[in-house]
């Protein structure tokens, strides 16, 4: 995981994270770009768990989780996955993100 928070990939997280919170200076906080980094991680598995991947979204989005959301930041952190998996990610990560909020 800590190669993944360093060089042209630690931009790509940035961007990530910059979409989902927007506003949002870290400074030496490193949790929202740790979720990213898990995300991307996850996504990259043979066999990402799409459950898996909305509670990072979740936990790091301090705005509505839409599908335009979640393809941004995929291509940010460049990794793909298929329309069917995106959409169940963001349904599971917004209605994860509206509890959290409660």
């Amino acid at each position: 995981m800590s190669q993944r928070l360093e060089g042209r990939n630690l931009v790509r997280l940035r961007h990530a994270q910059a979409e989902l919170a927007p506003g949002f200076e870290g400074g030496t906080a490193k949790t929202g770009l740790h979720l990213m980094a898990a995300y991307q991680e996850e996504l990259e598995k043979a066999r990402p768990d799409p459950a898996t991947a909305a509670s990072y979204l979740a936990l790091a989005s301090a705005v509505p989780i839409t599908m335009v959301r979640v393809r941004q930041v995929n291509a940010f952190l460049c990794v793909s996955i298929t329309r069917v998996k995106a959409e169940a990610i963001q349904a599971d990560a917004e209605k994860q993100r509206e509890q959290l909020n409660r």
